[in-house]
């Protein structure tokens, strides 16, 4: 991050390198949508091409006349989309071990990095380390990464002891896969393994019950929209904002006005069955007595935050 003492300098986009081989995030930046603002792949080149590039991209010299890009990959690639020339960066001096350090952290502090990308960065990094004599134990390696030493033990157990190939799946998978399950998976025999993850797998991909998402993903997301009405009017009820609408659970569901710009409302199709209305009824029941409740502060466990993670 820039403080007071950094120098910002415009740099030729021609003249940045960017080793996407080595960023800790993996996928496709323009398919991420901003998890605090909302803000889509679009929209971001939009406010590029209005604002430019409003927070410097953190390069280090490599050759020459080139500078190789340590955070910003995202907005590198905005600059380029848009057209820029030349973006502002703050050029320091790092070995390949302090980039590799410094994009973790970036990546880390500035939004949630996801448990099998971590994973892999941290392994690449040990490697640099080992290759110039420093093994760094996990408390050291959980530092440098800010990190929990418990959360980085894991990881680590699961890149030594799960299938490279396996592993290599784990990050590119469509599914979110928690560090849970491959810590899990890490306890089974190699000969073992690739039939588990498919199992994982399997399950991620259908409800649970063998049934696909793609011909039911529908009926999961009205039961969370029932979940979510139901909680509304709960909270409503308990600080006494509102009085519950008159009418059983199943016509409140069946009945309010799709509201989007609330987030509240229902979507069902007319092709559901009356056992499928009424489970969600049942959802509304439960998000309206969740809703009736106090909230407690409760610090999450770390299967939580492992599951927000993978699935962020």
């Amino acid at each position: 991050m820039a403080n007071a003492k950094d120098k910002i300098t415009h740099i030729a986009i021609e003249d940045i390198i960017a080793p996407l081989a080595w960023n800790a995030r993996s996928g496709d930046y323009t398919k991420v949508v901003d998890p605090e603002t909302g803000q889509t792949w679009e929209g971001f080149l939009t406010s590029v091409r209005e604002n430019g590039i409003e927070t410097p991209i953190e390069v280090r010299p490599k050759g020459k006349d080139k500078v190789e890009i340590v955070t910003g990959f995202r907005r590198h690639l905005a600059a380029k989309t848009v057209g820029m020339k030349e973006v502002p960066c703050i050029v320091r001096e790092m070995s390949e071990i302090e980039a590799r350090e410094r994009n973790i952290r970036e990546n880390t502090d500035r939004e949630n990095l996801k448990g099998a990308d971590l994973a892999w960065a941290i392994q690449q990094l040990a490697k640099l380390k080992l290759a110039e004599g420093v093994k760094e134990t996990d408390v050291v390696m959980a530092k440098a990464v800010n990190r929990s030493q418990p959360y980085v033990s894991k990881l680590n157990r699961i890149m030594a002891e799960v299938k490279p190939s396996i592993t290599k799946d784990w990050r590119e998978a469509k599914v979110g896969i928690t560090v849970e399950e491959m810590h899990t998976l890490s306890q089974f025999p190699k000969e073992k393994q690739d039939d588990a993850f498919k199992e994982i797998l399997k399950k991620k991909e259908t409800n649970g019950n063998g049934e696909s998402k793609g011909k039911s993903a529908w009926i999961k997301t009205a039961e969370t929209q029932a979940y979510k009405l139901g909680f509304t009017f709960g909270v409503g009820e308990r600080l006494q904002l509102l009085k519950i609408l008159k009418g059983d659970s199943l016509t409140i569901v069946e009945n309010l006005p799709d509201a989007k710009k609330e987030g509240l409302g229902v979507r069902i199709k007319s092709t559901a069955t009356q056992i499928q209305r009424q489970k969600f009824a049942k959802k509304f029941e439960k998000g309206f007595a969740a809703g009736l409740i106090e909230p407690k502060v409760e610090t999450p466990s770390k299967e939580e935050e492992d599951e927000e993670e993978a699935n962020a």
